[in-house]
């Protein structure tokens, strides 16, 4: 019996989270990877990390799409998906990835955007929206 509902339990999150993806992606995306048509590119790879950032019990979306056409050298390009109101909002999508750090603001944790180069941006929670709140050039 308990190996049952082990394996019952471990089949429903996939679903849950492909349900989840399809969701915020109005339609775009509906696996945690894979690749969707983009109008300019063609055929784009992602990858999806569902992660609860703020320990609210719901999972944010981090979503990388890679290719050199969305995001030129940096060759990834990120964005973060966050339910507010029912409503999911994007935060970033720009090139780059992103890095969580300890740091954090009501509730929420700073990010760092990674990519090429020395300097990078951090970005703030500020109760609606994530905002360029400075940089860091220690890395």
């Amino acid at each position: 019996m308990k190996y049952f509902l082990l394996v019952t339990l471990f089949s429903i999150i996939p679903a849950f989270a492909n349900v989840l993806v399809e969701e915020a992606t109005d339609g775009l995306m509906s696996e945690l990877k894979g690749t969707y048509q983009d109008v300019d590119c063609g055929s784009i790879e992602y990858s999806i990390d569902l992660i609860d950032i703020n320990n609210d019990n719901n999972k944010e979306i981090f979503i990388i799409k890679y290719g050199t056409c969305l995001s030129g050298v940096t060759g990834m390009r990120i964005d973060l998906l966050i339910k507010q109101n029912e409503v999911w909002n994007s935060q970033f999508d720009f090139p780059g990835g992103y890095e969580i750090l300890k740091e954090s603001n009501l509730g929420f944790p700073d990010i760092m955007i990674t990519g090429r180069g020395f300097c990078f941006p951090i970005w703030r929670w500020n109760g609606k929206k994530y905002y360029l709140h400075r940089k860091t050039c220690d890395r």
